[in-house]
């Protein structure tokens, strides 16, 4: 939980003390969080200082791949407010939002779910977007024909976003 948080806008630096019990270390999953949390409501952050016991300064290069990450967060925050195309004529509009609500392909689910891994970190990321890839590929109900081929472009889009903050990632080290 940080305990303060200051931004200078002369030099874009936000500074964000921490409580004890979170590690002031973007390797960190918890303190990764509340750094993106707080970079969502600042503008135009250059660099970030972490304080515990001591201070950790994070300039260009790392603030670059949480950019990419804020990025990632954002579009899939864009992608669950799209609403689904079901094409299930027989049936009642409540059973069909019914169904649409368990789906695990339903804007609402997928994308969030996503970004959730991400947060998590990048390996976690990376292996849900392959699961919901494959079963996406295995879903084969008629109805759900407009909404698999939207959330195929959703993954594409989530993917191609992702390659770009995995290179950043790995250029960082």
């Amino acid at each position: 939980m940080t305990l303060t948080r200051r931004y200078d806008p002369a030099t874009g630096t936000l500074i964000l003390t921490w409580r004890e019990e979170v590690p002031a270390d973007l390797r960190n999953r918890d303190c990764r969080r509340l750094v993106l949390e707080a970079l969502r409501e600042e503008p135009r952050v250059e660099s970030v200082v972490l304080a515990d016991h001591r201070e950790r300064r994070y300039g260009k290069r790392a603030m670059a791949v949480l950019n990419a990450l804020l990025g990632v967060e954002r579009l899939a925050e864009q992608l669950a407010a799209r609403d689904p195309r079901p094409d299930f004529p027989e049936e009642t509009k409540r059973k069909t939002r019914a169904r649409c609500a368990a789906c695990p392909f339903h804007p609402r689910a997928l994308a969030p779910g996503l970004a959730r891994k991400l947060r998590a970190g990048l390996p976690e990321f990376h292996a849900e977007f392959g699961l919901r890839g494959r079963a996406l590929e295995a879903h084969r109900n008629p109805g759900c024909v407009k909404c698999v081929l939207l959330a195929e472009k959703d993954l594409s889009l989530l993917g191609e976003r992702y390659a770009a903050l995995a290179r950043l990632a790995s250029e960082v080290g």
